[in-house]
């Protein structure tokens, strides 16, 4: 397997390819477990990290949730 880094050099000309399309890079990534853990990783500290950022800037999230289900409850009642 080769070293990180090429991995990420790889990706990195992967992405900046206009033609690529989802396929190649999912390709890319299943053949470095490394790559797919760390992407995962990344992936599920985001809601957290979001959460997080936006309780310290005074957003309250639970309010926000409950505003966007009442929201999308509404939308549904006037959709049929």
């Amino acid at each position: 397997m080769p070293a990180f880094p090429d991995t990420i050099i790889k990706l990195q000309k992967v992405l900046d390819n206009p033609d690529t399309n989802i396929s190649d890079i999912a390709k890319l990534i299943e053949m470095y477990p490394i790559l797919s853990g760390n992407i995962l990783r990344v992936a599920n500290s985001c809601p957290s990290l979001l959460s997080g950022l936006m309780h310290d800037i005074g957003i309250d999230v639970e309010k926000m949730m409950e505003d966007v289900q009442v929201s999308v409850n509404q939308a549904m009642e006037l959709l049929g």
